[in-house]
């Protein structure tokens, strides 16, 4: 997945907790809109629970394209 531009991370978090100094380099960018696409295919979805997982490969998959153009469109002057 090294040649997938990923937009960098979404919500990196440099903080101290509980006195010992922690890094949280959080999810990628393309992770984000990934799930943001996934969240929305679901919530427009009517089938059965069943259809859906019978389905979900092919809209994981769906999400991550759809994560990819919006890279892709953040690129573009």
């Amino acid at each position: 997945m090294s040649n997938i531009e990923t937009g960098g991370r979404a919500f990196p978090w440099c903080g101290d907790l509980n006195d010992m100094p922690s890094i949280n380099l959080g999810m990628t960018l393309r992770d984000y809109f990934a799930s943001k696409a996934m969240a929305a295919m679901i919530g427009n979805y009517s089938g059965t629970g069943a259809e859906l997982l019978a389905i979900q490969e092919g809209l994981s998959k769906a999400a991550y394209e759809y994560a990819d153009a919006m890279l892709y469109a953040r690129s573009q002057p």
